[in-house]
Formats: structure tokens, C-alpha cells, sequence
């Protein structure tokens, strides 16, 4: 994002969203919380993708055998 005020906006309103607490009340978070915060809050995002991308692979790689009365073994 270009415009730094947009960025602040949505990086209070992401941060909001996730403590649920309303927005205006960040405006009293001091800065290094707020961005510690965000820091901490990409950090579990990236884990849980991770994760995901990990369980899909093993879905995807690991055979599919079923039987004829549509039982399925994997």
C-alpha cells in the first residue's frame, strides 16, 4: 500500500479485529505495543498457513484406496 494513512488504518483496523476491541481504543495502545502486536499477530498467520500448505500436502500425496461398496480407506 502506497499511501502510509491507508496502511495505518488498515493495520489498526486488522489488529482491532483480532483483540475485538473497537479501533479508536488502539489510539491510546502505545506505538512499540501496537507494533509488537502486529508483529506477533503476522507470525501466527504465517504458522497457521504453514500448517495448511502442510496438511494439504499430505492429503494430496498420500493414495486414495477405496473399495467397491464405497467404503474409502484414505
Amino acid at each position: 500500500i502506497d499511501n502510509p494513512q491507508i496502511a495505518s488504518r488498515l493495520v489498526m483496523y486488522t489488529l482491532a479485529k483480532e483483540l475485538n476491541i473497537p479501533p479508536h481504543e488502539l489510539v491510546n495502545y502505545p506505538i512499540n505495543t501496537v507494533i509488537e502486536l502486529m508483529t506477533i499477530h503476522s507470525e501466527i498467520k504465517l504458522y497457521e498457513a504453514e500448517l495448511i500448505e502442510k496438511t494439504t500436502k499430505q492429503k494430496s500425496s498420500s493414495p486414495n484406496i477405496s473399495s467397491k461398496d464405497g467404503v474409502n480407506f484414505g
